[in-house]
């Protein structure tokens, strides 16, 4: 029997080969970032076989995307920032610090599905967060008297096709 592996330690990928699974020799080694859409895995058996993939992860096919649905008659009104970054919490924004905005446009246009979602981000393996930052100011003007508007925001991972 014969085993192969891909290991990676930070951005360094060895491709390994081994005889009996416990002693590898590096057939090629890189320097890259890999994900689905780069590597597939196929296992051919002569017969009957089994494939087994150990302490694999893989990054979705696609990134982390935002979008909402707004609604209201307030909302053609309302102008809405999102600034991606990192720091703060949910109760503040004392130490958010901004990689980019993501949107800065109004309310009522703010994209409702993952296809137009925004802010598009790929964790890597392990535990990861962003922080988004939402800044809402209105138009001044008498018109918005006695209008309302609401969203609810998601953000959504889809497998990729």
């Amino acid at each position: 029997m014969r085993f192969w592996r891909i290991a990676r330690s930070g951005q360094a990928v060895k491709f390994q080969y081994s005889a009996d699974g416990v002693t590898w020799t590096t057939g090629r080694s890189l320097i890259a970032r890999l994900s689905l859409d780069d590597i597939s895995l196929l296992a051919l058996a002569g017969g009957a076989g089994t494939a087994k993939f150990d302490n694999a992860f893989f990054a979705p096919a696609n990134g982390v995307r935002l979008f909402g649905n707004p609604s209201g008659d307030l909302a053609q009104y309302v102008t809405v920032k999102v600034e991606l970054g990192t720091g703060g919490s949910s109760s503040s924004c004392t130490g958010f610090t901004p990689e980019t905005t993501i949107y800065d446009g109004p309310l009522n246009v703010f994209p409702s599905d993952y296809a137009h979602g925004l802010g598009e981000w790929f964790p890597s393996s392990g535990t990861q967060s962003k922080t988004y930052r939402f800044t809402a100011t209105t138009v001044n003007t008498s018109a918005i008297q006695g209008k309302s508007a609401t969203s609810t925001f998601t953000w959504e991972v889809q497998a990729g096709i």
